[in-house]
């Protein structure tokens, strides 16, 4: 009874010091977490800072915005995708026209446009934290048009067949790596749009060849993706390995797009980001809707 009673004694010794150093484990980790969380707020605050102070110094120049006007001058020359620094133009050839006419109101309509689409965001949260941060202020002095992007996207995510048929033709129209996990998201969780899309691809191609660019679009996409690796705004860990951040970023991106993380999907695929592209992790403050799941009958 003794030798047994001190066999108790020492498995409940045993059985309370692993449970003792669980939780010292755990809350270890925790603390860990939390200060892993507190230093990269802290850097995102001190670095958003950073950035809309330079937006303030230089501001004189939206370059983007001069793009799309060059771009729709170019468009019958033939000279398009004859990119010198700074023109440099990236889209489907037949947006060219259309981006002329968009810009010919002036860059002052342009810019009052990102604070119209600022405000039709689904989310609130989402449309203040915009509203004071350097992506978005980016956005604005430059010209860009991924405010417009982020419209679409957020909406498309929730479920708006509108947006939805907004974002593919975007996807189409002006194809960057950032927004493909939103699109194989769509894709996947809503069959029905893959006709659709496919449609919409065959005939942005299709309107393409008259114009005599599709082959200088089609280059384009590496020659962009090469130059802009090496842009002094790339903000992704490819500025410093270069391409062999995508041997981590696409499987990464696909995991995330898996489990419907696509904001943060988004950042992971790109081979190089601008910081207007950071307006696309504002997906993870926007819920999607699900669709219902679909029964066969017998």
């Amino acid at each position: 009874m003794v030798i047994l009673g001190l066999t108790g004694s020492i498995g409940m010794g045993k059985s309370t010091a692993a449970a003792a150093f669980r939780m010292t484990r755990d809350r270890a980790l925790v603390l860990l977490r939390r200060a892993v969380i507190g230093a990269a707020l802290v850097l995102a605050v001190v670095a958003n800072a950073i950035g809309l102070v330079t937006i303030v110094i230089d501001h004189a120049r939206p370059f983007d915005w001069d793009n799309y006007v060059e771009a729709a001058r170019r468009f019958p020359l033939g000279t398009l995708y004859d990119w010198q620094y700074p023109y440099g133009y990236h889209y489907a050839p037949q947006l060219a026209p259309v981006l002329g006419v968009l810009t010919a109101p002036g860059i002052l309509a342009w810019r009052a446009a990102h604070f119209v689409a600022l405000a039709l965001l689904p989310s609130r949260r989402l449309a203040l934290l915009l509203l004071v941060s350097y992506p978005f202020w980016a956005d604005v002095n430059t010209g860009n048009l991924m405010i417009f992007v982020l419209l679409a996207a957020t909406w498309a995510f929730r479920g708006n067949p509108w947006a939805t048929g907004a974002y593919l033709a975007l996807c189409v129209l002006i194809p960057r790596p950032i927004m493909l996990p939103l699109l194989a998201w769509l894709l996947w969780q809503r069959p029905a749009w893959r006709w659709p899309f496919a449609g919409m691809a065959v005939l942005v191609v299709l309107t393409a060849i008259p114009t005599g660019y599709l082959p200088d679009w089609l280059g384009s996409f590496l020659a962009s993706g090469v130059k802009d690796v090496a842009n002094d705004f790339n903000l992704s860990p490819s500025r410093f390995i270069g391409a062999a951040w995508l041997v981590i970023g696409l499987p990464l991106a696909a995991w995330l797009t898996i489990r419907g993380r696509v904001g943060w999907a988004s950042m992971a695929i790109s081979p190089y980001l601008l910081p207007y592209w950071v307006q696309m992790l504002g997906l993870e403050l926007v819920r999607p809707r699900h669709e219902p799941a679909r029964t066969t009958g017998s």
